[in-house]
């Protein structure tokens, strides 16, 4: 529907690219000043976390957007997205999505331990917090004490990312692009470690269909 709309979405091998290996796509509206939209089929990734849909959506909340009545995720639901979000895309220093993450632990209702809690449940608490690490980086007044003794990283954890650390004001590890270091940095966040094998084959299988697909298109 967007498409006929009007809407850019990638095509031939990026289009694959993104359907077989991550669990969003980005269109680019019409008009003069291209918005880029996001869709999003997944709130985490597949064999990494256990996001149970059903209670996220029940827990959605009202909101009025333009006089239209839609329905939002509910706080907590919105921050444990967010920052396992950004693990998924290796700490990027992109950090668009850093200003409402800040806004929601602002609210009234936030608490730290809920949202521990709720990223417990999903199986992504030692994600979140190496994300926590990243973000006391580089916004350190935004990041209570709380948030660290709520979800602290695991001293294993950091260490084996050391070798990785940056210098750069806004990283936290370097070589975010190279295809290795994204796989040793999911293997080093990856919540229950003695799942690594399974989880790496099914990335290696991924990855392969992948790039198995864009051969195919390309001959």
């Amino acid at each position: 529907k967007l498409e006929g709309a009007g809407y850019a979405a990638p095509q031939g091998d990026e289009r694959t690219h993104w359907l077989r290996s991550s669990f969003e796509m980005p269109l680019k509206s019409p008009g003069p000043v291209p918005v880029l939209v996001e869709i999003h089929w997944s709130l985490g990734q597949d064999k990494r976390y256990r996001v149970p849909l059903d209670d996220v959506l029940a827990r959605t909340v009202p909101l009025t957007v333009a006089g239209r009545e839609i329905r939002r995720l509910e706080t907590h639901d919105a921050a444990a997205h967010l920052l396992l979000h950004h693990v998924q895309h290796y700490f990027d220093r992109r950090l668009k999505w850093t200003l409402e993450f800040v806004a929601l632990t602002r609210e009234p209702d936030f608490s730290w331990p809920r949202l521990a809690e709720r990223l417990r449940e999903w199986g992504g608490r030692q994600a979140a917090a190496m994300a926590l690490v990243h973000l006391r980086k580089v916004v350190p007044d935004a990041i209570p004490d709380e948030a660290v003794w709520a979800l602290p990283a695991a001293r294993w954890r950091r260490l084996a990312l050391l070798p990785l650390r940056s210098e750069h004001p806004l990283d936290l590890v370097r070589g975010t692009r190279r295809r290795r270091t994204q796989l040793y940095l999911a293997a080093v966040l990856l919540e229950r470690p003695w799942k690594l094998p399974g989880y790496l084959l099914h990335m290696r299988t991924r990855d392969r269909t992948a790039t198995a697909s864009a051969v195919e298109r390309d001959s």
